[in-house]
């Protein structure tokens, strides 16, 4: 799987061409209300959602899939959606961003999700204008159906307000979702604390390793979310948003901080397990070689000796030639020496602490 996958036009393409390479299956769904009625179309062909288009309703057309060029050309005549927008939705992949463009506002955002024990980040494109609300979500996960259901209710805030305060929910649906992944991930960095504190091999590096790359390419992608909120909250020439409404914001500010601030420490624990794993290893190896060590200075006084009793003179050329071999007590004699030479040698170690 790729680090960061992104889908790209061949290079030197014009600016706004569309390309089907990446475009399948996607599935339309259209909403359109007011504090009194509510219209909602599952399945509705792209032709037909200019036609809820009315100034005093709230109109979300949400596209979940990847959809081909002409559903995306259909809904940019409905709703002028400008061609470069076109290009970003369909190349999936892009870094967030926010885009104001007279009274049209475009915000790419990043959707994280588990696919397997990998995560992925799908790309979440919303378009919004004066009472038309367009969503845009790749990949066969919808985001948004607890919305549906709070719209869905008369007494909803949503049936009372208008396409702005339904643009903050969609946004504050995309950054909620990362809370359980990161408490996924959150998990997973108890259980290997466990495992590196009760027995630490080769293998945890791997899953220490695997879980800091998901950190980290998780916080590429949802770090720059926190921007883009912020500037919604202060830009004052998106007209788009009404004031109570970036009161709200806000609360989608705190939780991308932290999200971000989680992801940050999580990193930082990693690390520290990592660091951890190899100060054990190298403490490992510290205490294999201090035992190998001592073994060897015992040996060495044993060593010597029995080499040098090991050299053939004639004791009857000479009474200077190894008088002790013709002792009848030499043999214990030597295993006395070589016994309390190792003996004395390991009290000293103990009393130097060196063993």
């Amino acid at each position: 799987m790729k680090l960061f996958p992104t889908a790209y036009s061949k290079p030197g393409t014009k600016p706004g061409t569309l390309s089907d390479a990446k475009s399948g299956r996607c599935e339309l769904h259209m909403m359109s209300y007011t504090h009194a009625k509510l219209v909602e179309r599952p399945d509705i062909e792209p032709d037909a959602c200019y036609s809820y288009i009315k100034d005093s309703d709230v109109t979300w057309i949400h596209v979940q899939g990847a959809p081909d060029t002409a559903t995306l050309r259909t809904l940019s005549k409905a709703f002028d959606i400008h061609e470069l927008y076109l290009e970003d939705i369909l190349n999936t992949g892009h870094r967030a961003k926010l885009e104001v463009n007279e009274m049209q506002a475009f915000i790419i955002l990043s959707l994280p999700r588990f696919e397997g024990k990998q995560i992925v980040t799908e790309q979440v494109c919303l378009f919004l204008t004066d009472h038309t609300v367009v969503s845009f979500c790749s990949g066969v996960l919808d985001p948004f159906l607890l919305v549906r259901e709070r719209i869905r209710k008369p007494i909803s805030k949503h049936r009372q307000r208008g396409g702005d305060y339904l643009t903050y929910t969609l946004i504050d649906s995309i950054i909620d979702h990362a809370f359980p992944v990161v408490e996924s991930l959150a998990e997973d960095i108890q259980v290997l604390e466990d495992k590196l504190l009760e027995k630490p091999d080769k293998a945890i590096v791997q899953e220490i390793y695997f879980l800091m790359r998901q950190l980290l390419l998780l916080r590429r992608r949802l770090w720059p979310q926190r921007d883009i909120v912020s500037q919604l909250q202060r830009d004052d020439n998106l007209e788009l948003l009404a004031d109570d409404t970036r009161v709200y914001l806000s609360d989608c500010y705190d939780h991308c901080v932290n999200i971000i601030e989680l992801l940050e420490t999580y990193h930082e624990i990693t690390s520290g397990m990592l660091d951890l794993y190899l100060s054990n290893a190298t403490h490992r190896l510290n205490e294999v070689m201090r035992v190998l060590t001592v073994i060897s200075v015992l040996f060495m006084p044993p060593t010597f000796l029995v080499g040098v009793y090991g050299m053939n003179f004639d004791t009857s050329a000479s009474p200077l030639n190894m008088p002790e071999l013709a002792s009848p007590y030499g043999y214990l004699f030597v295993w006395l020496a070589i016994i309390s030479m190792m003996g004395g040698m390991l009290l000293y170690f103990r009393k130097k602490r060196w063993f």
